[in-house]
Formats: structure tokens, sequence, C-alpha cells
């Protein structure tokens, strides 16, 4: 009965692999055992092969991310996974310039319509002139 059901195991198993891993991953995974009914050492492999493709993918997201202008790699919520988003800067204690606009997450620019205005031909740094 064990080696029947550890056979019946294996192929539910394996078939519900098919859409996660490659022919050759599922090939390595050492399903061998079953005269001991032992099948933890196959999970494990199957688990760890999933753990590696999800590190690879996260790793070219990023690498992707960073080369993107515009966005960085990360998260502001601690705890939370990191993710591709637009660079979001700061206006004073108000939100201000976003994606290509924010040269880098975190830093200080205001938006053009956050900017001071000013009627002098010589504006100072921060202000838009007004005709």
């Amino acid at each position: 009965l064990v080696q029947e059901m550890c056979e019946t195991w294996k192929a539910i198993f394996l078939d519900r692999l098919g859409e996660y891993l490659t022919d050759a991953e599922k090939g390595r995974i050492n399903l061998k055992g079953c005269d001991r009914g032992d099948t933890h050492r196959a999970r494990e492999a199957a688990l760890s092969f999933l753990g590696q493709r999800g590190e690879v993918q996260r790793h070219e997201a990023e690498a992707s991310c960073i080369k993107r202008p515009g966005y960085w790699w990360g998260s502001d919520v601690v705890g939370k996974a990191p993710f591709c988003q637009p660079n979001q800067c700061k206006c004073g204690t108000d939100p201000g310039a976003t994606g290509k606009d924010c040269p880098k997450h975190g830093a200080e620019k205001c938006k053009d319509d956050q900017l001071a205005l000013c009627t002098s031909m010589k504006c100072g740094a921060g202000k838009v002139h007004v005709p």
C-alpha cells in the first residue's frame, strides 16, 4: 500500500510541477525511493529548483528596472518585497517630481506648479518667472 501511495503521489506531484519546472529540472529530481516511502527529498529538490528560479527572475527584473530612466528597485514599506517603481522626489514635506523628472528616488525636486512665482527677470533658485 505504501508503494502504491508513493507512486501515485509521484505522478501527481510531477504533473502539477509541469508548468513550473522544465523537463531537465524534473529529471534531476530524485523520485526514487518509493520502496522506502521517502518522498521528502524529492519535494525538497523541487522547492529548491523553484526557489532558484525565483531568485534568477528577481535579479533579472531588478537589473531591467535599474536600467530604466526614472525608476528604482526597492520598497518604502518595511517587510514589503521590492519591486520596480517610478522615482518619487520630495518638495519640502510634499511629494514632488516623479519618474524621469525626478533624478533620484527621495531627492529634493519640486514640480513646476509647486515652485514659487516671481515677476523679476532675475528669479532666484526654485522660482518660475511669470512675465
